[in-house]
């Protein structure tokens, strides 16, 4: 299997195209039922609309990751038509002008090693945590991440803290195998 087909395994089958303004276009059933809701109840309703108030800010620096990468991958708490909260597993890239692809399965039906908790606490994780816990997961020391990213040791520490805090874990490696496991890195 090339990278590219990994990445798009088919066990993520619900589809769904969204514009710029995080509106979704077009979905498949399978999405429809991840939703709990049919299409009508989904084409032109905002991401927003199915993100938890509290978690409006993670939606925010998600959204400005997708727009200056191209593309992005990670667990996802989102409220479903009935009110229910569900962890999601997504992969998300930009496929045309103005236009995403999102994928995405129900973390808990998806892989039976997810958390459900544990992924939705990690998708809590800024940016800049994810980028220092995928450089831990590499091997890294603090001192080398700080001259990786150009950051005092002291500030890679803090980040530590905070997302040990975030996970809900006691140390460093239980951070990097919390990550791993809810799929926010590999």
């Amino acid at each position: 299997m090339t990278p590219a087909s990994a990445m798009w395994n088919s066990s993520f089958d619900a589809l769904a195209i969204v514009d710029d303004r995080r509106c979704y276009k077009r979905v498949n059933p399978a999405t429809e039922a991840l939703f709990r809701a049919p299409a009508g109840d989904i084409v032109e309703q905002r991401i927003d609309d199915f993100t938890p108030d509290d978690l409006r800010s993670v939606l925010y620096r998600l959204w400005g990751e997708l727009l200056r990468r191209g593309r992005l991958d990670g667990p996802y708490e989102m409220v479903d038509a009935a009110g229910g909260l569900r962890v999601i597993s997504f992969r998300a890239v930009r496929f045309k002008d103005e236009q995403h692809l999102i994928v995405a399965r129900a973390a808990d039906a998806a892989d039976s090693s997810v958390d459900p908790d544990a992924a939705a606490r990690a998708a809590r994780l800024t940016v800049r945590e994810r980028e220092i816990l995928q450089l831990a997961a590499h091997g890294h020391t603090t001192p080398e991440i700080a001259e990786l990213l150009v950051l005092s040791g002291g500030t890679v520490k803090t980040h530590f803290d905070h997302i040990r805090g975030k996970l809900g874990v006691r140390d460093r490696a239980s951070a990097v195998a919390t990550g791993i496991r809810s799929g926010v890195i590999h």
